[in-house]
């Protein structure tokens, strides 16, 4: 914008067009105080890392699983199970509910949820409750902690074995910081350098700047030369200038590098606090085929693992009860195929494993997620006759030593007769 809606100044006989300095105004802190979990979803980079997370995290499936005599199998009509597989409410889907589930850790730093029973104490439904409305207090009177929602208006108080509560991270333990309060600073320049481009594309690309001119200006005239600049720029008609008026932008280029670096390292800064790989969010500048997917590896390492390890622990402690305990199920997302790489990798994987008699065919079925092999032949691990145990090997090899010496006193006896 070429001229502020403030008065203009004549100072050293130029008509002053803008009001503060330009970077204080773009880059201003006290945008930061503005920021919001509703505003931060609304830049590009927060809402792209929040939903690569969601994404990829909801895609995962979760189940509940039971080892029994070196068994593990998939406990696929435990009411647990069928909560997270197939409908943790009547209104969601699995996808649906992890997917909203990691949108409220990443954006509020708490994804609250209601635990749902029956009379005999097996869940039922999952439902979900607004980070907004719900917090977790400590109950003097009872010396715990219990959780308060808000919902349809009511007020609830609701025993802390009843709360499915995913956390961010966080200083006591019982509630998670927004990631929003640690990037409040970056975002809020990424979004006032957001702002400064849509002002000056919303005037026609029409550069703040001054007019200097030699003479005295009425403030008639400042006014008429403003409104036949606005006039001749939104038209996009050429701009004549009368005699001694001079003009100078004071506006930051668009193109500048110093601009389009400072957002595009806001922009690594926030996906950095959010673990999530430059790739993910469209920044490919050092990007090769190679470091993609070595990346892509370490995301799922140091980013999902932490993420699912912290959904299956809260989930073991909230859903499953002390008979699940006893009988050793647990709850346990799939991300073997994301660890091990593609299929080639995969295939090489099994069949070494296979090989050293770590994996039986039913092993690998499971993890690839097929049908098992209900023959004995399924169970049965199989291994390298190279191979032998070291006890044996060291036993086989004192005996051989054994007999050689035998034979050679053998020899030496014949010899002598």
């Amino acid at each position: 914008m070429l001229f502020s809606s403030k008065k203009s100044l004549n100072v050293n006989n130029e008509i002053y067009t803008g009001s503060q300095n330009w970077f204080n105004t773009m880059f201003n802190s006290d945008i930061s105080s503005k920021i919001t979990e509703d505003t931060a979803i609304k830049t590009s980079e927060v809402y792209t890392c929040i939903k690569v997370l969601a994404d990829d995290i909801a895609k995962y499936p979760i189940s509940v699983k039971q080892k029994t005599n070196n068994k593990l199998t998939t406990e696929h009509t435990h009411p647990v199970h069928i909560c997270l597989n197939k409908q943790p409410n009547k209104n969601m889907t699995p996808f649906v509910w992890k997917r909203l589930m990691i949108f409220h850790m990443m954006l509020y730093g708490n994804a609250y949820n209601v635990i749902m029973r029956n009379n005999k104490g097996e869940v039922t439904e999952i439902l979900p409750l607004s980070p907004l409305t719900t917090s977790k207090q400590y109950d003097r009177d009872n010396a715990k902690y219990v959780y308060f929602t808000t919902l349809n208006g009511k007020h609830y108080k609701i025993d802390t074995d009843d709360v499915l509560h995913f956390l961010e991270l966080s200083f006591d333990g019982h509630v998670g910081l927004s990631p929003i309060e640690v990037i409040r600073e970056n975002l809020a320049t990424n979004i006032g350098g957001n702002k400064h481009q849509a002002k000056f594309y919303q005037k026609s690309a029409i550069p703040r700047g001054i007019l200097k001119t030699t003479e005295i200006v009425s403030p008639e005239n400042k006014k008429k030369l403003r409104e036949a600049w606005y006039e001749v720029n939104n038209e996009e008609d050429v701009a004549i200038m009368d005699a001694g008026l001079d003009f100078s932008t004071i506006t930051i280029p668009q193109k500048d590098a110093q601009f389009i670096e400072s957002m595009k390292f806001n922009k690594l800064q926030i996906a950095g606090i959010y673990k999530v790989p430059p790739h993910k969010i469209g920044e490919l500048d050092r990007a090769t085929f190679s470091n993609i997917e070595q990346q892509s590896l370490q995301y799922v390492i140091n980013t999902i693992l932490p993420i699912v390890t912290n959904f299956e622990q809260e989930c073991n402690v909230k859903l499953l009860n002390i008979v699940d305990e006893t009988e050793n199920r647990y709850c346990k997302f799939n991300l073997e195929a994301e660890l091990r790489g593609d299929s080639e990798s995969r295939a090489k994987m099994y069949e070494t494993m296979q090989r050293i008699g770590a994996y039986n065919i039913n092993d690998i079925l499971d993890l690839e997620d097929m049908p098992l092999l209900e023959d004995e032949l399924g169970d049965m691990h199989f291994g390298n006759l190279n191979l032998v145990p070291l006890d044996i090997m060291r036993e086989y090899q004192l005996s051989k030593a054994k007999g050689s010496k035998s034979d050679s006193k053998g020899g030496d006896n014949q010899n002598a007769d």
